[in-house]
């Protein structure tokens, strides 16, 4: 070393130099413990004074290089990244020497925590990689990392826009890096927050096809979900929260995440996954018992709106079962909505009683149209012992109309041809006293009607029982003031 430093300028100073060197590394594996350690800061020292000394030695830039990397393992990353850039700021280094200068600044800047220089520092590694080099995938996995770090970074400063930048930028980057599905998630994340609902929308649905057992699968489903419905796409909406329903995640956040599928899909008109989902909520959710007669009653409007008879009354009967045998779970909900369906099931039965007209024979046509009246009448009581006021007068004025219908349906009946004369008249008259007790029943029941008027209660049902006696009792209720008490709802 004497050689070297000591004696000035001369042609055997380098090579002495160089030989020190080698000489301090040799002694250094010969060595251990603290002598080691303290004998390699010094080895280091004199590589940096060798090639300090004599930067056009041939070995001078390897030296330095070789440096580089023990100052980076001590952690020294100012030292180690002032020695690496006088190897990547020269043109005489060789590539693979650059390779590893490069190597050195991109773990330091990280390590030191500018996620910027050290992008750009594994960008220039990976170019002095080949294809197939081993270290390559190490390199590309730092390379995302740099760039994630960069985005977490502006996240913490409130940037999101710019943290979205760089989550969207490993991908590009590094598509294969192991990082990349965080950074999408991260990013979609970013993008909701920004609100950008269209292209948060388009990296979750990428994110889902890419990585389809990824844990956050859930997660990615409820953000789609939330973004859809920002984005007031209720069909795409309504499909992203029945694949929510339909996960094995938290039963109240299922429950209500298939409600909202089937009304999202009525809204975008699609009535038959509605159906689809509200039938799959029944199934899954008999509980609460007054959502789960909601559903039902949806399904049998949808049944009633195509004209479907046989699945709409099926409906309606299934409203009236769950109700029934619902016990103390029942509410004024799920009888009102038992109650409407029985009402629906009696206005079937009185079509099909008024269908039936009196011809002759009348003894058989009577006997039909009999039969018909009473089980009209028997579904009518059914829906009126639910006790719901509105249900209550529709019933009563239905019931009202039956008899008056059959008092009618009398006097219009065909009469035998064979009859003329006195033979006639007595075969009217004998129509009319039959008819004459059906009217006043009707009279009877309209009275009933418009009494609850006195309780406060008035509905379209009461003013269409004042306007029948006022035509059949002109007399007492034809010229009759009417106050019409107002409620705010049934009682």
């Amino acid at each position: 070393m004497h050689t070297a430093y000591d004696y000035g300028e001369h042609a055997r100073a380098a090579a002495a130099g160089y030989a020190a060197v080698l000489a301090f590394e040799r002694r250094e594996q010969q060595l251990s413990g603290t002598d080691r350690v303290t004998w390699h800061r010094q080895s280091i020292e004199h590589a940096l004074r060798f090639a300090g000394s004599f930067p056009q030695h041939p070995q001078a830039l390897a030296v330095l290089t070789r440096t580089s990397e023990h100052l980076l393992v001590l952690e020294d990353h100012e030292r180690a990244l002032l020695v690496a850039n006088q190897v990547t700021g020269n043109a005489a280094a060789t590539a693979e020497q650059q390779r590893v200068a490069w190597t050195v600044a991109a773990h330091a800047w990280f390590d030191l925590e500018d996620y910027r220089r050290a992008e750009q520092a594994y960008q220039e590694v990976l170019a002095h990689l080949d294809g197939n080099a081993k270290d390559r995938t190490a390199m590309t996995e730092k390379l995302a990392a740099a760039i994630y770090k960069q985005g977490e970074a502006a996240q913490v400063a409130g940037d999101t826009a710019a943290a979205v930048d760089h989550f969207l930028r490993v991908r590009t980057a590094a598509p294969a890096a192991e990082i990349v599905a965080t950074s999408e998630y991260d990013a979609a994340a970013g993008l909701m927050h920004l609100q950008q609902w269209t292209h948060a929308t388009q990296v979750l649905d990428r994110f889902r096809k890419t990585w389809p057992d990824d844990p956050r699968q859930g997660e990615v489903t409820r953000r789609l979900a939330t973004a859809y419905l920002a984005e007031q796409q209720p069909l795409q909406a309504a499909a992203e929260f029945e694949r929510i329903g339909n996960s094995q995640g938290d039963v109240v956040l299922r429950r209500e995440a298939l409600w909202q599928s089937a009304e999202l899909y009525a809204q975008a008109q699609r009535e038959p996954q509605a159906v689809r989902v509200y039938t799959a909520y029944i199934e899954q959710f008999p509980q609460p018992l007054e959502a789960a007669v909601e559903a039902r009653h949806r399904i049998a409007e949808h049944f009633r709106s195509r004209g479907d008879i046989h699945q709409h009354h099926t409906w309606l009967n299934n409203i009236i079962t769950a109700d029934a045998a619902g016990g103390d779970n029942r509410s004024a909900r799920t009888r009102y909505l038992a109650a409407n369906a029985r009402f629906r099931l009696a206005e079937a039965a009185y079509e099909e009683y008024r269908a039936v007209a009196l011809t002759l024979p009348l003894k058989h046509s009577l006997a039909v149209r009999k039969q018909r009246m009473e089980a009209a009448l028997r579904e009518y009581e059914q829906a009126a012992d639910y006790q719901v006021a509105g249900i209550t007068t529709a019933a009563t004025f239905r019931t009202a109309d039956i008899y008056l219908q059959m008092g009618k349906a009398l006097l219009e009946s065909q009469r035998p041809a064979n009859l003329a004369g006195e033979a006639l008249v007595q075969y009217n008259l004998l129509l009319e006293e039959q008819a004459y007790p059906f009217e006043e029943q009707a009279i009877a029941l309209h009275e009933t009607n418009i009494e609850r008027m006195n309780n406060g209660f008035y509905d379209d049902w009461i003013e269409k029982s004042l306007a029948q006696l006022a035509r059949l009792v002109p007399a007492r209720y034809a010229k009759q003031e009417r106050s019409v008490a107002y409620v705010e709802g049934i009682h």
